[in-house]
């Protein structure tokens, strides 16, 4: 057996790091996660004609169940207006296509309270697994100079040149979830 034999042997054996599922889901140009154990459901927002309906209050009737909705885009980047899109370039003799929805309805569930709730993301929600090296904190100045809000950690992958921030919900619905336990 030679040396480089044994040291592959070893690394083998080393434990991997820990690997998270995570679902992750643009807002605005930017990519947000949770733990997968918390989605339940994924739909297009444009999909709900035929099989529920949102009211102005932010509910979702869905499978005769009512569901609160959560705009994410408004919580992250409250103080942050969004950009004006250009108008849409005309087809061929000036026809255009017919504009579709891109965004999603992200169903969740928390242990801290009973009903399912809706995130409103901007586009379809992806699988991936993260290993647990690849989390870290979140600058403070990145903070400041963004205004983004209700992150608690940033995700670096090797295989993605932009940030995935980790999404803090006890930032998100504070009047919903119970107070943290104090230590």
């Amino acid at each position: 057996m030679t040396i480089s034999r044994r040291v592959s042997r070893r690394l083998k054996a080393l434990p991997a790091s820990p690997q998270h599922q995570m679902i992750t889901f643009p807002v605005r140009q930017d990519w947000f996660a949770l733990p997968i154990q918390m989605a339940q459901k994924v739909f297009p927002l444009s999909a709900l004609e035929g099989n529920g309906s949102i009211h102005e209050v932010g509910m979702l009737a869905l499978e005769g169940q009512q569901i609160p909705l959560v705009d994410l885009e408004q919580h992250i980047y409250r103080d942050i207006p969004r950009a004006v899109l250009p108008p849409a370039e005309g087809g061929a003799k000036g026809i255009t296509k017919a504009w579709v929805d891109p965004r999603h309805v992200l169903l969740i569930r928390l242990p801290q309270i009973p009903e399912p709730l809706g995130l409103i993301v901007s586009e379809t929600p992806l699988l991936r697994r993260v290993p647990q090296t690849a989390f870290g904190p979140v600058p403070g100045v990145f903070l400041a100079m963004s205004q983004m809000r209700c992150i608690s950690a940033v995700i670096t992958l090797s295989d993605q040149a932009t940030p995935i921030f980790l999404l803090d919900l006890n930032q998100v619905l504070p009047p919903l979830l119970p107070p943290p336990a104090v230590a």
